[in-house]
């Protein structure tokens, strides 16, 4: 199975960051070309790579949510 790639930006909320809808991509490049042109404009950015074994964090720019951390630390098989 290949790998998914995920990326998350963020919004500035009243009470912090809200999650944009996710930006699925086709690889690993491309996810760091997107994080970089999102960073620029948005709070908090943070892009992921999922495959059947876990997940791991291929850049995080910002405020990013501490839960989002938890999360990705949590996922796995």
């Amino acid at each position: 199975m290949t790998a998914l790639y995920v990326v998350q930006s963020f919004t500035e909320g009243r009470w912090g960051v809200i999650p944009d809808t996710p930006i699925e991509v086709q690889d690993y490049e491309q996810a760091e070309r997107l994080v970089c042109r999102l960073a620029r404009t948005k709070p908090a950015v943070i892009a992921v790579e999922k495959w059947m074994g876990g997940v791991e964090i291929i850049a995080a720019i910002g405020r990013v949510p501490e839960s989002v951390f938890e999360e990705a630390a949590n996922t796995g098989c």
